[in-house]
């Protein structure tokens, strides 16, 4: 169990090193930078930017140790409701196993900004999340609504699909019904967490 977690923490932290430094981050927000205050301010804020990145690459394995946590928490009292019942332990593993799914969309991202695209800036850098609903809606929109339609993406259903999955086959309750209580479980932690994030943007702006 615990190979599983950090491994996971290591593959997270690797994964969005690589992807940094496939798309050349530094070098976009160098030009945005440029664009925005000239020349003059670029090469302290560049340094400044490197030195934030390993202090957020650092905290990377820790906000998502704590994010399984939680979720392991949240789906543990859904299936207490709902009479299913399994350990948290047993849980927690199912959510370590699930959240392997997340590592495909920062591939894809790396393959997308790599190979199928040449100008972008760093607003579409940072915000661009594939099969999510900003591919539909497109990024010219309310920036308050620009990260619930992110979160609205393929790999949060698959990552329930997963975890129903996994819960069906240790409690033997049927797919069917794993997928519904998760569904119910996790989707109403998130929409929570999505409306308490646009409240705070609303505060703040």
């Amino acid at each position: 169990m615990k190979k599983q977690i950090i491994l996971l923490l290591i593959l997270s932290v690797l994964m969005q090193i690589f992807f940094d430094v496939s798309v050349d981050k530094f070098e976009i927000v160098k030009q945005f930078i440029e664009d925005q205050l000239g020349t003059y301010y670029v090469q302290d804020f560049i340094e400044y930017n490197k030195k934030l990145s390993w202090v957020n690459y650092a905290l990377l394995p820790i906000a998502l140790f704590l994010r399984v946590l939680i979720i392991a928490l949240v789906l543990n009292v859904g299936f207490y409701l709902t009479k299913i019942e399994l350990p948290y332990k047993t849980i927690l593993k199912i959510v370590v196993k699930a959240e392997y799914v997340f590592l495909l969309a920062i591939l894809i991202k790396m393959i997308w900004f790599n190979y199928f695209i040449d100008n972008y800036g760093i607003e579409y850098l940072q915000n661009f999340y594939p099969f999510s609903g900003l591919n539909i809606t497109g990024y010219h929109i309310n920036p308050i609504y620009i990260y619930p339609l992110k979160k609205i993406n393929l790999f949060e259903v698959a990552y329930c699909f997963l975890i129903g999955y996994f819960v069906s086959k240790e409690s033997n309750i049927g797919f069917s019904n794993g997928l519904i209580t998760t569904t119910l479980s996790y989707g109403s932690a998130l929409a929570l967490w999505v409306l308490f994030f646009m409240f705070s943007f609303i505060n703040n702006n």
